[in-house]
Formats: C-alpha cells, structure tokens, sequence
C-alpha cells in the first residue's frame, strides 16, 4: 500500500508452484511507521493470477477462492499481529507476536516460512532489535487449496487510515530431499517423495551436458513418484529439477 487510502493491491508469482512443501523469506516494513492500517498477507491462491480482494480490513485477500492465507494486521484496534486465514475470509481475532512489534514501528520484520508435512513454521525477527517470535501452524495446505499447486505472493491494503508497506527480499524454494536409489533384478529404480514438484531429466554425459526428460515410466506408488530405469547401452546420468 502506497498511502492513499482505501486501496487493495496484490503481486504474484507468474506460474503456480509445488504448495506440499517449500520454504518462503521476505522483509515486511511499513515505512509510515506506527499508527496505520490494515495489512498485508502471505497468500496462496487458485483464483487467478491477477487476483485482488477487498481493501481496508479485507488485506486485499477478501472474496478470494480458494485460497490460504497468513495476514499480518497492523491496525491496531483489531490487534497488531497474525492470523491463518482461508476461503477469502478475512476473521479476527489477531494473535500478538510480541516482542516482535508488527505495526508498532517502521523497523523491518524477517519474516521465514517453512512447510512441509502439514506444518507451518514462521519466524518473524525485528531486524533493528533483533527481538524473534516463532511459532508452529497445523494446517492443510493443498486440502485446503483443492491442488497441489497454486499462485504464491502478496495481498496488501490500507482504508480510512492509511499507511505505506513493502514487501523486500522474497524468496521461494522447495523444500530440499533425497532421490533414493536401489537395484530391482537388472533394472535402477529410482525414487523421491511424490508430493515434492520435481521432474527426473538424463544426460548422455556431464562435459557439457544436455538435460532432457526423462521417458522412461513415471509412476506413483504410496508416498513415492518412482521411475524405473532399464539397462541401457552406454553411460547415461540423471538429476532432478526440483519446481518450489
């Protein structure tokens, strides 16, 4: 939000990514310092790629579906704080994250997002202060999305009162994991967690290699996406692209 009272706006991540687990940074300021309204929130949603939901108290998320969301309020007559958020409903009450002052002041707040295995973990450090709160959220995020993937980025709003915030230094992986492997008769089978979004691809060689997908069959079994490799003539090397 840019101070102008009554807006909502909204920035997005261009192609939807892997929402079964990743791990997500930014830097929250709101520059107008203490005093201001509404928020902003960390949001994934499958509405479209340009959505935007209501302004004021609604964040910019409001009205957005499906979609989950962790919103950080900073008007302080509904509490300085955060909140899980999901369906485009924007409900309070807003939980403090004290010492961490979001709201309170212009100092920026590292805010470090992890998930995996329905766990959400986020840190919020006042980089001026140094004061840290951590806490942990059981939630559902692809139930709750209807997929396993979605558009990941920011809402953010001001109303009668208005303020000036900006979202700095976003960054947004997968979560990291292993490729297993083991010997079934004469063939390689190879194997990774089938919620992770990562594509097996092969190469002839590693001087110069040319990465291309991998043909041999895909499938998932239990928990597992799985490729079987058949003896073939010649070297052959392969890797995984990991999609966040």
């Amino acid at each position: 939000s840019s101070g102008l009272g009554s807006t909502a706006r909204s920035a997005w991540v261009n192609d939807k990514i892997n929402v079964g687990s990743f791990a997500a940074s930014f830097v929250y300021t709101l520059t107008s310092g203490a005093g201001g309204a509404d928020g902003v929130t960390f949001c994934l949603q499958n509405q479209a790629v340009n959505a935007v939901g209501g302004g004021g108290g609604g964040l910019g998320y409001s009205g957005l579906t499906p979609s989950v969301a962790l919103a950080l309020n900073i008007y302080d007559p509904n509490t300085r704080g955060i909140r899980w958020l999901t369906g485009g409903t924007v409900t309070t009450p807003f939980f403090p994250v004290a010492p961490v002052l979001i709201g309170g002041n212009a100092n920026p707040v590292q805010v470090n997002l992890n998930y995996s295995g329905g766990v959400l973990a986020a840190t919020f450090k006042d980089t001026v202060t140094s004061a840290t709160f951590t806490t942990n959220l059981v939630v559902d995020i692809p139930g709750a999305l209807g997929s396993s993937t979605a558009w990941v980025g920011f809402t953010g709003a001001d109303g009668g009162v208005t303020s000036t915030q900006i979202i700095t230094d976003f960054s947004l992986a997968g979560q990291p994991f292993a490729m297993k492997s083991r010997r079934v008769g004469n063939n390689l089978v190879l194997s990774w967690p089938a919620s992770a979004g990562a594509f097996l691809k092969q190469t002839p060689t590693l001087t110069n290699p040319v990465w291309s997908d991998c043909t041999a069959l895909f499938r998932v079994v239990g928990d597992e996406a799985q490729v079987t490799i058949t003896p073939l003539a010649g070297d052959q090397f392969y890797r995984l692209l990991i999609m966040p």
